[in-house]
């Protein structure tokens, strides 16, 4: 009996294994999830050469900062990278991101890293059902506790896209900064 036991308990084993082994994706689904797809394609009308106006609404007597931005796809046109530079409040500003729709976890994905700090800006979100607007949550450690934010892109045509940035305040969203972006002449044929 013992060794009927052994041989049944194998037998379970290998047929169990079996028929979990039939719901794991297979290499080819992995593949597939890895493509760029229709999401991806929505972010095309970003990439390309931009001037930028930013304003600050909490200041609103502050002039508006003029920038560059050159967005381009990276990694097979998995990540639009976006390259900014401008004159802020007299100083000199760069930042680089990168923009991405992840198939794994449906949600869009963003980074920001910029000379004004050490640290790296994480979110995530969703697109509106018109898909032209993505908005994107995410919370950088402060000094005392981490501070949420939102970032909310809105496209508006091929030609022109809108950047808005909010501090989340008590469940508030407070908006602390806009980016005009326009499409440069000499970039309108890309």
């Amino acid at each position: 009996m013992r060794r009927h036991g052994s041989w049944i308990l194998l037998a379970g084993v290998l047929l169990g294994g079996s028929l979990l082994a039939q719901d794991e994706p297979s290499t080819e689904d992995w593949m597939a999830l890895g493509q760029p797809g229709a999401m991806h394609k929505l972010l095309d009308a970003m990439v390309g050469s931009f001037d930028a106006v930013s304003e600050m609404p909490a200041m609103p007597d502050a002039p508006p900062s003029k920038g560059q931005c050159e967005n381009s796809w990276q990694l097979g046109g998995r990540f639009v990278e976006s390259r900014y530079s401008a004159d802020f409040m007299g100083m000199p500003f760069e930042g680089i991101g990168f923009l991405g729709y992840d198939n794994i976890n449906s949600e869009f994905t963003h980074i920001w890293l910029d000379n004004l700090g050490t640290h790296m800006m994480t979110s995530r979100g969703s697109i509106s059902e018109d898909q032209k607007s993505i908005t994107l949550q995410g919370a950088i450690k402060g000094p005392d506790e981490d501070q949420p934010f939102k970032f909310v892109y809105e496209i508006e045509s091929r030609d022109q896209h809108v950047f808005k940035m909010f501090s989340v305040v008590g469940g508030t969203d407070v908006q602390t900064l806009t980016v005009t972006y326009t499409r440069r002449a000499e970039s309108a044929d890309e």
